[in-house]
């Protein structure tokens, strides 16, 4: 055997969206931090619909009650899902993943799937204990078949969507924990109800086009009335959908223009 004898080529994998999915879907579920606020997430969804139980006498009434722990459960979410980006700033695990998966725009989509995931998992499995224990023996059954009832069921899931990606893309470009959270903590909290209760027209407009007053506006069957301040529900589906995908664009060129 000479000194010369033939190498074996070592095989190379191309980065790709899917592998970068697995990598992300492997570090969030290793971190003690996502179970715990995964914990806490289900008990506020279905803690709070059983502390506040009370009798319903309409379909939709009882979906709304199952919702109940969502403006607290939202919070925790958009919390880890914030974690996911800023944790590799603070970390300095950012230039090894960006080294592992090149494509930048691939690992931040990778990052905002597995957040989407995990909240709506999280969320299904919740409200689907919360209906079977929370709702009092004399509320209304909640019939999937009412149309009504489904617009709550998917615009509650929609706006907990949009909150997610929009968390996913702010610490992206904030690269930062506290400025994250704390943005997400007016825009969802803060805000809403200061700006619809002011008398103020514009001020009342910006209220109306916030995340958590658009998917009020998306679940609503009637237009508003004439002199109120708000959208129908088609373009207020739109507006939301805005939320997310611009913050996304705009984390992407982020990534793809700053050093890491």
């Amino acid at each position: 055997m000479t000194a010369t004898a033939a190498q074996r080529a070592v095989p190379v994998r191309k980065a790709t969206y899917g592998r970068a999915v697995k990598s992300e879907w492997i570090k969030a579920r290793s971190l003690r931090s996502t179970w715990i606020l995964m914990g806490f997430t289900l008990l506020a969804f279905i803690g709070i619909p059983l502390l506040a139980a009370s009798p319903t006498d309409s379909s939709f009434a009882s979906a709304s009650l199952l919702f109940n722990g969502l403006d607290f459960a939202v919070i925790l979410l958009a919390i880890f899902s914030a974690l996911l980006i800023t944790s590799e700033y603070t970390t300095g695990s950012a230039r090894n993943t960006f080294t592992a998966t090149p494509s930048r725009g691939a690992v931040l989509a990778a990052k905002t799937t597995i957040a989407v995931l995990f909240a709506l998992v999280v969320t299904v499995v919740a409200v689907g204990v919360a209906w079977a224990i929370a709702l009092p023996a004399d509320a209304a059954a909640i019939d999937l078949a009412d149309t009504e009832t489904m617009r709550l069921f998917g615009g509650k899931l929609l706006g907990l969507v949009v909150v997610v990606v929009l968390s996913v893309s702010l610490g992206t470009l904030l690269r930062s924990a506290v400025g994250t959270i704390f943005t997400i903590l007016a825009i969802e909290l803060i805000a809403p109800p200061i700006l619809l209760s002011v008398g103020n027209t514009i001020a009342n407009w910006v209220g109306a086009l916030l995340p958590f007053t658009l998917t009020s506006q998306v679940i609503a069957t009637d237009p508003p009335g004439a002199g109120e301040v708000g959208l129908a529900s088609g373009p207020a589906l739109l507006v939301l959908l805005l939320w997310a995908i611009i913050p996304f664009v705009l984390a992407v060129l982020s990534l793809r223009s700053r050093d890491v």
